[in-house]
């Protein structure tokens, strides 16, 4: 047909449109967030990091939330809630170097751009760790590498963000009321946890991903997991990239998954995630209710179905391990550690008595 464009330029035409949509819809919600609480501006230097979080209602997670990545030596948390009706943001007050931001912009289609906004406003050239509420992050011998000497390392390799796997973790069976602690919800399953390269089709690829670098080939893309086991959800995308340095290189979360561009560092972390409590019911009913995730929330509605079949499901297998450690996650090909990372964790060890080193 006669004045078709080529198919590079109609490429080129979407990209152009997409990046129009999404400066004016960042725009938008710039106008439409509200500071409530703690320090407007965050100063924090190259080696460390803050953490950046999309909440709403988050009382049963915030305050093992707040107290662990602090543990884990993070300078501030800034916590952009959509619309609690809990104790979330009175819990989250309590503590020191907090900011507290809320919007009214919806959830729905608006996921990826709401803490896109968040980096661009708090950690341009910065490092900073992108998660969910119900989302503990960890990584490799981080009881003697503290996180300081993490971020040093990362950028002596020239790496600018770092692949993490979700790991879900649970108790034996599905609770019916809260628990006291997170710790309780202590066991994992790997056995379905399929893996692939991270640019093959099926995964990154099929939704634009690019990096300029892999530093290390080991590091895949993983899918399914207990949720594959349990609920047939085969395709459930498991690898994150959290961890940033938001430099002039970056597209910064492309997708919720995943940020383009990247030089992706030559280990893997892990984000321990809280899915399989007491809340889960609810969270089912609001989520197929309100259709606010993907494929109308079809993952949700797998869990639906499960749980009327069976309302009493054993959520622990003949394959179900007890988390000790995120170091045994290595010896399991969970996580991936490269040579020159296992030096500097041997060089600490010898230089600090104390095994540790910030």
């Amino acid at each position: 047909m006669r004045g078709t464009l080529p198919d590079r330029y109609r490429q080129r035409l979407h990209s152009v449109i997409v990046r129009l949509y999404d400066y004016i819809k960042l725009s938008y919600i710039a106008r439409n967030v509200t500071h409530v609480f703690g320090s407007r501006i965050i100063s924090y230097d190259h080696h460390e990091a803050i953490v950046l979080c999309l909440v709403k209602d988050g009382e049963v997670w915030i305050k093992e939330f707040i107290e662990h990545y602090f543990r884990k030596g993070f300078k501030h948390i800034v916590f952009l809630d959509n619309g609690s009706t809990d104790d979330t943001l009175q819990i989250a007050k309590k503590y020191a170097n907090i900011t507290i931001l809320e919007t009214k912009v919806p959830f729905k289609d608006n996921n990826i751009l709401l803490r896109r906004y968040l980096i661009a406003r708090f950690a341009k050239n910065r490092w900073s760790l992108t998660v969910d509420i119900d989302e503990l992050w960890d990584y490799p011998f981080s009881d003697k590498v503290g996180l300081g000497a993490l971020l040093r390392y990362l950028r002596g390799k020239g790496a600018n963000a770092l692949i993490a796997q979700m790991l879900d973790m649970f108790m034996p069976c599905l609770p019916s009321k809260k628990v006291d602690t997170l710790k309780a919800y202590d066991h994992y399953d790997i056995s379905y946890v399929k893996k692939d390269a991270l640019a093959i089709r099926g995964g990154f690829k099929d939704f634009g991903f690019s990096s300029n670098r892999d530093l290390n080939n080991k590091i895949s893309f993983h899918k399914g997991g207990i949720r594959a086991q349990l609920f047939g959800l085969k395709n459930i995308w498991l690898t994150k990239m959290p961890l940033l340095f938001y430099d002039k290189t970056i597209q910064p979360l492309a997708h919720q998954h995943f940020s383009n561009n990247v030089n992706i560092a030559d280990i893997s972390s892990v984000i321990f995630h809280y899915k399989f409590t007491h809340l889960l019911r609810d969270q089912i009913q609001s989520a197929v209710r309100l259709q606010q995730y993907s494929g109308e929330s079809s993952e949700y509605k797998r869990y639906m179905h499960a749980l009327k079949n069976n309302p009493y499901l054993t959520l622990k297998q003949s394959t179900t391990k007890k988390l000790i450690s995120v170091d045994q996650l290595i010896d399991e090909d969970f996580l991936v550690v490269s040579a020159s990372y296992l030096e500097m964790v041997r060089n600490i060890a010898k230089t600090d008595c104390n095994g540790h080193f910030t």
